[in-house]
């Protein structure tokens, strides 16, 4: 199992939190406390139970299971993103001039990263290095390292990857641009290459040369962007701004774009088009595009009259799944939580069913491979459309979806005829959407996302804060890597009072989002920030919390009533989850040698409360002391809770979860035979 410990740095300004994000599963296990007034309420806050009645982490079986064994992270088994502009390399000097890269968007694809961005993509950009030749070679021959069930970089099957004229492969919005220097007279190559600046933001701005250097574009495929090439390729757009296809109408978006779940129409340039999407703020476009009007599918229509066909395709891919284990494969966490959906004709919602109708273009797999016609649960791609709903449930969603767009399209129409009307009559352009909007909704809470304030101050009896852990020292969560295998994180005391000076000495107090997707919320900021000290005096103690010391507590207050209603009291979000930047490390378990003086359901009882409370967090990940006698102690703030976390494992994730039951059960056959 592999170990890492994330960390950053005070003198690296690239590592650190980028944003707090509102989730409804915060790995901490910790729900934040939402109060009515201005007065603690000393120890009397009612505190929802942090422990998932799964159980809490898998420190028990690190030591305790047979045939489970932990494993330090070794360098081998991720790439590298390595940057060397100061030594020599093949071309320094050739006429004069010193070439080297930097990774950028191409030009008139819009944010530099958006949602979607790839997590290469990602690493290149935060990490805004200056690249020789041979560093993307050296990266490109580690990238085409392939698995029979992954690529690093999406590309050609027998293809290798080649970032400078590729880049990170298929519709990439990225490209490695150059950066120009000229030697200046009576300096040497190895000398003027000694001065380059590792960081592209230095680098482009630097004086080392004969003036500053230029950006240039590489010549050929290099040139442009992937995305650029593969829209190049399409027909029925009539342009193409900041990565979006502009079309001429309506009904060319859902032709050229079979599941938009929105229409908006924008102005660039006097040119009127339509997008897919509705622009989240006004800071959306780089350029200067002016939104008309947009509607999009509502988040609370939902639909539960797919066919039955399609519950029993997803209700027979799941009984495979109990049945075969491991051999059972071909879906995600998010197609097995669809397929969970379908069986139990849970309501989906118009955004579940544009998916579904997308998922067409795997119809090849709608038949069993003749390799797998006596086992066909080992048929990826057939358990795959199963669990989507099966061609059924597919068909259904194609139909379902032509229908909301048709619905979708006449209430763009209705919108844009009563918005003229209500300008015939002489009020502004504003003035007449919002009257539009309250005769569609006359309740304001079913207004769609971008019709509400961005900020709105008010007084009422509630307070509008939350107070809540941001993060606890030396707790372990579950992640996946690039290829899908599970690790595990955490950050040391040390790392989180550097994160948290950090957060606020760049900036970052006002920055969230939800769910970690690209939908900002405004309106809110931290005003309060505290590292616990002494757990049993701290005040987050008398608020009903019970956390380690080195804790990084926080309050939130919020100006935007309706952000706070809609993401917090709706419970649609419970806590926090950080977003940013970290360095990693290998990291090892804290061996625990401690006495016990006895047992309790098999379970180790110690003669002091620092001890039990030592073994409980690094044993079991869990917190607090409890007493069943005088002068003995056991790990966890309860017996229930110690039988749980011993008993039962945990994760946000189901899919880690049940991977991890799996990996257990196996290696302990495995050590039986």
């Amino acid at each position: 199992m592999k170990i890492i410990e994330l960390y950053v740095t005070e003198e690296d300004d690239g590592s650190g939190v980028d944003a707090l994000s509102l989730v409804e599963n915060p790995a901490t296990h910790y729900k934040w406390e939402i109060f009515e007034d201005e007065t603690e309420c000393n120890g009397e806050c009612q505190l929802t139970q942090h422990f998932s009645d799964k159980g809490e982490e898998l420190q028990y079986f690190f030591s305790n299971t047979e045939g489970f064994k932990v494993e330090n992270l070794t360098p081998e088994e991720f790439y590298t993103i390595q940057s060397n502009p100061k030594l020599i390399d093949t071309g320094d000097g050739l006429n004069g001039e010193v070439v080297r890269y930097y990774y950028a968007v191409d030009i008139g694809l819009g944010p530099t990263l958006i949602k979607e961005s790839r997590k290469l993509c990602r690493q290149l950009i935060r990490k805004d290095l200056v690249y020789r030749d041979t560093d993307l070679a050296q990266l490109s021959a580690e990238l085409s390292a392939d698995g029979e069930s992954y690529k690093l970089v999406p590309r050609t099957r027998g293809t290798t990857v080649d970032l400078k004229t590729y880049k990170s492969g298929k519709f990439c919005r990225h490209l490695l641009k150059k950066i120009v220097w000229k030697i200046p007279q009576g300096v040497s190559t190895e000398e003027f290459v000694s001065k380059i600046p590792k960081r592209a933001k230095t680098a482009i701005s630097s004086n080392i040369g004969e003036g500053r250097p230029t950006v240039e574009l590489q010549p050929g495929r290099g040139g442009i962007s992937e995305y650029k090439i593969y829209m190049n390729s399409q027909d029925g757009a009539i342009g193409l701004l900041e990565g979006l296809v502009v079309y001429s109408s309506p009904k060319a978006l859902f032709e050229g774009e079979p599941d938009a779940t929105a229409i908006c129409e924008i102005e660039f340039e006097g040119v009127r088009g339509f997008i897919g999407g509705i622009p989240e703020n006004e800071n959306y476009f780089n350029e200067d595009v002016k939104v008309i009007h947009g509607v999009k599918m509502e988040e609370f229509e939902s639909y539960d009259d797919y066919p039955k066909a399609a519950s029993d395709a997803a209700c027979k891919v799941l009984r495979w799944r109990d049945e075969h284990g491991d051999e059972v494969q071909g879906m995600g966490r998010i197609g097995w939580t669809r397929a969970n959906q379908l069986c139990s004709k849970s309501p989906i919602s118009e955004e579940t069913i544009a998916r579904m109708a997308s998922f067409a273009r795997h119809r090849k797999n709608a038949e069993i491979s003749e390799e797998y016609k006596g086992t066909p649960w080992k048929d990826k791609g057939y358990v795959a459309w199963l669990g989507w709903g099966d061609t059924a449930g597919i068909e259904w969603a194609q139909r379902k979806l032509k229908q909301i767009q048709e619905e979708l399209t006449k209430r763009y129409e209705y919108r844009m005829g009563c918005v003229q009307g209500y300008l015939d009559k002489g009020y502004g352009e504003e003035e007449s959407r919002m009257k539009c909007y309250e005769e569609q909704y006359p309740w304001t809470d079913q207004y769609p996302d971008n019709v509400l304030p961005l900020s709105q101050n008010f007084a009422d009896e509630l307070n509008y804060e939350v107070t809540t852990v941001v993060m606890e020292p030396n707790r372990y969560i579950a992640r996946r890597d690039e290829i899908g295998e599970i690790y595990y994180v955490f950050f040391s005391e040390d790392t989180i009072k550097k994160m948290a000076r950090k957060f606020f000495k760049q900036d970052r107090h006002k920055s969230f989002n939800y769910e970690h997707s690209g939908l900002k919320l405004n309106g809110g900021y931290v005003y309060e920030s505290w590292i616990v000290d002494d757990p049993e005096m701290d005040k987050a103690t008398k608020m009903g919390f019970k956390v380690n010391k080195g804790t990084w507590m926080a309050t939130i207050k919020w100006d935007n009533k309706q952000m706070f209603e809609k993401y917090v009291l709706s419970n649609k979000t419970t806590g926090i989850s950080l977003e940013g930047n970290f360095l990693s490390r290998p990291g090892n378990l804290n061996s625990t040698n401690m006495e016990k003086i006895g047992e309790l359901d098999g379970l180790p009882i110690f003669d002091n409360a620092e001890e039990a409370r030592k073994y409980g967090l690094e044993k079991y990940g869990c917190v607090g002391v409890h007493q069943h006698r005088p002068g003995e102690f056991m790990p966890c703030e309860a017996h229930d809770v110690l039988i749980n976390v011993t008993n039962s494992l945990y994760n946000n994730d189901d899919e880690v979860f049940i991977d991890e039951i799996k990996t257990i059960i196996n290696n302990f056959y495995k050590s039986q035979k």
